[in-house]
């Protein structure tokens, strides 16, 4: 199988309502740095390392599709913008963001009036306190050609996945429709801020969710109903959405300020007959009606922190990714984290449906343990799910040991992307005794 093949095998298995196996989906962001030689300021200042960090992190575990290739934090970028919202500390071994608004409620009036204006003028002074100080060209000109080497490493890393390693990307550069609360919560306001305009300034909040949907949301929306029928068959979905501001609302104000958005969004994708994935940040049971009268094989849910069983039971319209627990997958035994992949797959994925892999961001370096890593890649649906592999095996005499190696071993998948015969799996082994005994 080539890897042009090898890509395409990988699309349907997310696609297709059940595929011959259970995809196995990395997670990881940060946690692939401490996994490599460098530490975390060195592959993030220097995108050839991040590049050898993203290529061992699918030589050494094998996956279907990465959620990040070492873009989600644009941390040169950042610095070019003497900007303060990164901390990466490389003793402590973790990034933090710090929660940086630029609005307070009494000027929403001012955003909604003119966004833009509101920007430049208040925003920007806000973030970045040399803005009125010091805007030198040459400051804009620095960033600026950060930001498309940033872009650039972002298109040269996933065309060596797609092309090197036969790994498709998450999701298609179709138009993206941000939900306006999601940027007003996050990077806007803030939660206090958010909070109190949702009580106290119902109007003002809707007059800024209106700007702000002038200028992006309507837009993109407009476009993703301009996309022909049919999904992007180069990419494992045709659209991602990542769910935060929901955890802060009650559900009134859900249905008022975020969900009228959301299910015009998701309705387009519906009616185009695409596939939509949400990545739910902390738990999304608490709006569960909203989504279950989707059909089948439209919609997947990522969950943070809802069980994975109790979405089963209670959305059985939608796909689920996930099923692994960080805590476990970095803390726990291997015949812990094999028996949960076995149960996951078994339990969610025997009628497809159910994608394999972890239930947070990996980001620290507790959140997975190498070794169980491997062998959470294994129960994956790439070979045999759940064997106990601490199993021993009398391979004394050839034909019997033989025999039990291909009964009981662990092996890739072939290069047509199905299982190994038996006596592809016998021949295999021949080749890896010979291999041992010559080096």
């Amino acid at each position: 199988m080539t890897n042009q093949e090898l890509e395409k095998y990988r699309i349907k298995l997310f696609r297709e309502k059940k595929p011959d196996r259970t995809p196995l989906v990395s997670f990881f962001v940060t946690w692939k740095i401490l996994d490599s030689p460098y530490k975390l300021t060195e592959a993030m200042n220097d995108y050839d390392k991040m590049e050898q960090v993203v290529r061992h992190h699918q030589e050494a575990y094998g996956f279907d599709t990465m959620f990040d290739f070492g873009t989600r934090n644009p941390y040169r970028v950042a610095q070019a913008m003497s900007s303060p919202t990164y901390i990466v500390d490389d003793e402590a071994e973790c990034v933090s963001v710090r929660d940086i608004h630029i609005c307070e409620p009494k000027q929403g009036a001012q955003l909604a009036a003119n966004y833009e204006k509101f920007l430049w003028e208040v925003g920007m002074a806000q973030k970045f306190p040399w803005w009125k100080e010091d805007a030198s060209l040459q400051k804009f000109q620095n960033a600026y050609d950060e930001m498309m080497r940033y872009f650039g490493y972002s298109m040269k890393i996933k065309n060596i996945m797609k092309t090197e390693y036969g790994l498709p990307g998450v999701t298609a550069p179709n138009p993206y429709a941000a939900i306006s609360m999601e940027n007003i919560l996050g990077f806007i306001l803030g939660m206090r801020g958010t909070a109190m305009m949702m009580r106290r300034d119902k109007p003002g909040l809707h007059a800024m969710i209106d700007a702000m949907n002038e200028l992006f949301f309507t837009p993109q929306l407009e476009a993703l109903k301009k996309l022909p029928e049919g999904g992007n068959m180069n990419d494992c979905f045709d659209y991602l959405s990542a769910m935060l501001a929901h955890n802060f609302m009650n559900p009134d104000q859900f249905a008022e300020f975020y969900w009228p958005y959301m299910k015009q969004v998701l309705d387009v994708l519906c009616e185009k007959k695409m596939h939509a994935l949400i990545f739910s940040e902390g738990t999304i049971l608490r709006y569960k009606d909203c989504f279950k009268d989707y059909p089948k094989g439209f919609l997947t849910i990522l969950p943070e922190t809802d069980d994975v069983f109790e979405i089963r039971k209670e959305l059985p319209n939608i796909a689920i990714m996930g099923g692994m627990p960080n805590s476990l997958l970095g803390r726990g035994t291997k015949q812990a984290c094999l028996d949960r992949a076995k149960r996951v797959i078994d339990e969610l994925g025997c009628d497809g449906g159910f994608m394999f892999g972890q239930d947070k961001m990996g980001s620290f370096r507790n959140g997975a343990n190498p070794d169980n890593l491997k062998r959470f890649g294994i129960s994956c649906g790439n070979t045999r799910k759940g064997e106990n592999m601490d199993e021993t095996v009398d391979v004394r005499e050839f034909e019997s040991g033989i025999n039990a190696l291909v009964e009981k071993l662990h092996f890739p998948l072939g290069f047509d992307g199905k299982e190994m015969t038996d006596e592809q799996k016998h021949a295999a082994l021949i080749q890896f005794i010979n291999f041992v005994i010559m080096g």
